[in-house]
């Protein structure tokens, strides 16, 4: 079980991703900020709930003795979070995306490279055919696809 002080900076990190998402979807058409904006309001006001509840159960409730083994699940969820940032960041939408869900259900749902590869090739046709092609929605390009000059 993780300690309440270990909830509430994972809340805070994660309050700052939603309160930026926030702030950058005001940029954006106002057609357009409507999903990013609203997604960053209810997660906002989740976190809040979730960090009043930690800071309401206090140094004893949730903390683990001194053998008891911890959950890795929220420093690993945050350093998912950051692979997948990092990867649609450097590559792009339709090559970050499938090779983030390659890895993850390699690595961290522990199935076979066949379906692993089998799920992320169906993403990557959805968005590339899906979503691209058909619909004409211009997806992120990365910082690679812009260096390179296909953005």
């Amino acid at each position: 079980m993780t300690r309440p002080l270990d909830r509430i900076a994972v809340g805070a990190a994660l309050m700052v991703v939603a309160g930026v998402a926030a702030v950058l979807s005001a940029g954006l058409s106002p057609r357009a900020r409507l999903v990013p904006l609203g997604v960053s309001l209810v997660t906002l006001a989740l976190l809040a709930v979730e960090i009043s509840a930690s800071l309401r159960s206090g140094p004893a409730g949730g903390t683990a003795g001194p053998g008891a083994a911890r959950e890795p699940g929220e420093r690993a969820m945050l350093a998912w979070l950051a692979v997948l940032i990092g990867l649609v960041l450097t590559a792009g939408m339709p090559a970050g995306l499938p090779a983030y869900v390659l890895l993850y259900l390699r690595l961290r749902g522990a199935q076979s490279w066949r379906f692993a590869a089998g799920v992320a090739l169906a993403l990557w046709i959805v968005l590339s055919w899906g979503l691209q092609m058909t619909l004409g929605v211009r997806l992120y390009r990365g910082w690679l696809g812009n260096w390179i000059g296909t953005g």
